[in-house]
């Protein structure tokens, strides 16, 4: 997590390079998005999920999750079939 990585930056009307330690630019909040993607495609019960997250309608917890609308509906249609 302490790689450099070079940002492209606009500092005063000038495009520079910057250099950003990684985590210096990731969150918490980026971990828990990521956590709650990673367990919902790895098929979790969703209301499990929404507990940890603290959402409490599954409509904002489908938005909040990081996952494609492809990769959503397989999600789906798997729930579906069992």
């Amino acid at each position: 997590m302490t790689k450099e990585i070079f940002i492209n930056e606009n500092v005063k009307g000038e495009s520079k390079e910057v250099k950003y330690r990684i985590c210096d630019i990731i969150s918490a909040h980026d971990g828990r998005r990521t956590w709650a993607t990673i367990n919902y495609l790895k098929g979790y019960a969703i209301g499990l999920l929404m507990q940890v997250t603290g959402h409490t309608k599954e409509e904002t917890f489908l938005k909040y999750v990081n996952a494609s609308n492809l990769q959503k509906a397989k999600k789906l249609k798997e729930l579906m079939n069992k």
